[in-house]
């Protein structure tokens, strides 16, 4: 009996020993429940957040934190380099397209393109882009020439294949905003396009600037003459500011001034420093058709007149002309520096215009060429 009352309790102790056991496992599994949290996720396309459900699981970190002590390794900054050399007036021709031996036009039928920038193309050759003024027009049409109401009045012309001396020699872009583009009326400007435009050569009057990009560095060049409506009006400082808002440079190339002085009209200076104080980075001068000085206005280059540089106008013009070179320095895409300098040329070496600069090696004419451009001297010669 003894042994039959402890077999009962024990089975009765085993029995709640095992409801317990099955409680416990059946409460615990009935409360686990796969938690879920909000999130927000950036639609790049159009900036709108947007809340979905994302089990806490699938949430990844874009990137693992680094361990304890190990500092991130910075991106290389993004450096970018751009070189412009600018050249003074180029007219590619001769008085009334004649082809009188050792004038220009005869010359460019015995020489190869390459010859007339010769002397410079070591520094053409490092240029990111390449500047002159084209002041002539090219055409192989009989064209005639138009009445000027001025005494003396030239016109030059050129036949069509010697547009492609620019672009033999690295010339990027020209301006064609001056005083002998319309020569030969709308036909002849509109044959010089045509050229241009033939051997790749771009081109910027008053009403249609000039676009220029390298690695991603924007650059607008505005090629105008003083005397145009799009300078008097104010409209050329409306157009640098509006561009300012997506190039990253705007530079100014403008034609105007009285000939063959050294020092800049007053109206000149005056519509240089409207173009700084609207946003130009750079302004540079031609149509004197000698040197003229540099000035900088508030902390901006302006440089008044490049003087002639192949100039086919002329058998004997001043015999002073430079290669100015601007450097533009950016870092991820911002601008960090700026620097210039002057190669001082002779237009020509022998007894007469041969349509060859070179570069001055004569100690004291180059010294003198740079006094001058850096206001010390009031003659370059």
């Amino acid at each position: 009996m003894r042994k039959l009352c402890v077999l009962y309790m024990l089975t009765i102790f085993l029995f709640i020993l095992l409801f317990s056991s099955v409680f416990f496992i059946f409460r615990n599994t009935s409360t686990v429940i796969s938690s879920k949290r909000f999130v927000h996720t950036i639609n790049n396309k159009d900036n709108a957040s947007n809340k979905s459900e994302i089990p806490e699981e699938n949430i990844k970190l874009e990137r693992e934190p680094l361990p304890v002590g190990i500092k991130p390794i910075p991106d290389e900054p993004r450096k970018v380099e751009i070189i412009m050399n600018f050249m003074g007036d180029c007219t590619l021709g001769t008085y009334c397209g004649e082809f009188t031996e050792g004038r220009f036009n005869e010359t460019a039928e015995r020489v190869q393109p390459e010859y007339f920038f010769e002397g410079v193309k070591h520094i053409l050759d490092k240029g990111t882009f390449n500047i002159t003024n084209c002041e002539g027009v090219f055409t192989d049409n009989p064209l005639e020439e138009i009445s000027k109401d001025y005494d003396p009045a030239f016109w030059f012309k050129s036949p069509a294949k010697n547009a492609g001396i620019f672009s033999a020699n690295g010339i990027d872009a020209v301006g064609i905003a001056n005083n002998h583009i319309g020569d030969y009326g709308q036909e002849g400007i509109n044959d010089t396009i045509k050229a241009l435009e033939q051997y790749g050569v771009k081109w910027s009057d008053n009403n249609t600037p000039v676009l220029l990009e390298h690695e991603g560095i924007k650059i607008v060049l505005f090629c105008v003459e003083t005397w145009n409506d799009v300078v008097v009006s104010g409209e050329l400082c409306t157009q640098i500011q509006e561009y300012s808002e997506t190039t990253d440079l705007q530079i100014v190339f403008f034609h105007g001034g009285t000939e063959k002085i050294h020092t800049p009209d007053p109206h000149k200076i005056e519509y240089a420093h409207q173009f700084v104080d609207a946003g130009a980075d750079l302004v540079i001068g031609s149509h004197p058709h000698v040197l003229q000085p540099i000035e900088i206005y508030n902390d901006v280059t302006i440089l008044y007149s490049l003087g002639n540089f192949v100039y086919g106008g002329n058998t004997h013009p001043e015999n002073r002309t430079i290669v100015y070179t601007y450097t533009f320095s950016f870092e991820n895409g911002r601008l960090i520096s700026q620097n210039d300098e002057i190669h001082p040329c002779y237009i020509f070496t022998g007894e007469m215009n041969a349509f060859q600069p070179t570069i001055i090696d004569d100690e004291y004419d180059r010294q003198a060429v740079l006094d001058f451009m850096n206001g010390l001297l009031e003659s370059p010669l």
